[in-house]
């Protein structure tokens, strides 16, 4: 199979500014990645789907599903919200 891009930025819920040092976790894989200082990610798996469990501290963990196509790019952002 040919392998699928995931990419996206993870941005703050509230103020829309970009997150940099969020974990993204690729569940049911030993995969995890970080995004860069503005917040961007770019994944390169396997054609499938796949939940997506983004986590950083002071915010809420969220999870997303997506289905990444062979040879293909999805664009997944994400957006996190302050823990209270």
């Amino acid at each position: 199979m040919l392998p699928g891009i995931v990419k996206g930025y993870v941005k703050d819920a509230a103020t829309g500014t970009g997150i940099a040092g969020a974990t993204i976790t690729i569940l049911g894989t030993t995969g995890s990645f970080t995004t860069g200082t503005d917040g961007i990610y770019f994944i390169q798996l396997a054609s499938g789907s796949y939940t997506l469990r983004t986590a950083k501290t002071g915010y809420i963990t969220k999870d997303v599903t997506v289905t990444i196509p062979a040879g293909g790019t999805i664009t997944k952002n994400i957006k996190l919200q302050i823990k209270e």
